[in-house]
């Protein structure tokens, strides 16, 4: 992705003129914060930040939200030279400075997590920390989750280890709020890049098993029977599904086996997903 395909990505659903100038502007101050540094992979830093604001323009973001995921990393310790905050708010405004440094702040969290990953408790305690900023800056949530997303999309150049920190910790912390969200697409996409860490073995099977052109074949008869039924009532209708993560498939499977059989202990545990108590519906 370059900074001219993403440009005219935000204009097609945007439509301001001062798209292009808002976009070059924040590239102008990843690029050169970013200059020298290189992802594990060999990559560039500055395309992870044209990754990330390519993912939420996908997603149709807002422009400040774009140019914000541009400039998501400027203040990361190990990719980054550092930039004054208020230079940032003079060249791009108070709404764009302001998510930026709620996502800094969240930047840093995660950051918390990752070094005490091991100590489970801390994480669900401070699990209320997202909570508050969802509630306070939503925005800087959804560039977090674009930037988990596109760490576990090129993960496996990590070692084990860290393949399977950033994996639970994208599933635990960033998978529920991307649901509270109303992020459906993107919550599965957490669950199966997770799951695929995880657990490779089961992943594989569930996908094999429902690559199958037999349970495609099974959900289009039963999206052709409904038509069927609503055209006979004379009712204006569309019928559209929506595939559960592989994840779930295998959190089903395993519930199933376990009803069937008390004494029946899986082989493999399913994920954790961690349950405080406090999550809240946001409307």
């Amino acid at each position: 992705m370059a900074i001219d395909d993403l440009i005219q990505n935000v204009m097609s659903y945007t439509h301001l003129p001062e798209t292009e100038a808002v976009l070059r502007s924040a590239y102008e101050i990843a690029e050169l914060v970013h200059r020298g540094f290189q992802r594990l992979s060999g990559d560039p830093v500055i395309s992870h930040a044209l990754e990330v604001a390519s993912i939420l323009a996908k997603w149709h973001a807002p422009l400040p939200v774009v140019a914000t995921g541009l400039l998501h990393d400027i203040h990361s310790p190990e990719y980054s030279r550092g930039y004054d905050l208020n230079d940032v708010k003079e060249r791009l405004g108070t709404e764009i400075s302001g998510t930026l440094t709620a996502v800094i702040n969240l930047n840093s969290f995660v950051r918390q997590i990752e070094r005490n990953f091991d100590r489970e408790g801390e994480v669900e305690t401070n699990l209320r920390y997202v909570m508050s900023i969802l509630q306070e800056e939503p925005n800087a949530v959804i560039i977090k989750i674009a930037d988990r997303l596109h760490n576990l999309q090129t993960i496996m150049v990590l070692s084990r280890h860290y393949q399977e920190r950033m994996a639970r910790i994208g599933f635990n912390v960033l998978t529920p709020f991307a649901d509270m969200l109303g992020m459906g697409m993107v919550k599965r996409m957490l669950e199966d890049y997770s799951f695929e860490v995880i657990h490779p073995t089961e992943y594989r099977k569930i996908k094999q098993q429902y690559a199958d052109a037999d349970t495609h074949l099974d959900i289009q008869s039963v999206r052709d029977e409904l038509l069927r039924m609503f055209s006979e009532q004379g009712m204006q209708y569309k019928v559209r599904w929506q595939p559960a993560s592989f994840y779930t498939i295998y959190r089903r499977q395993v519930e199933q086996n376990v009803k069937q059989s008390k004494s029946l202990r899986a082989e493999i545990e399913p994920l954790k997903m961690v349950d405080t108590g406090w999550f809240i519906v946001l409307t």
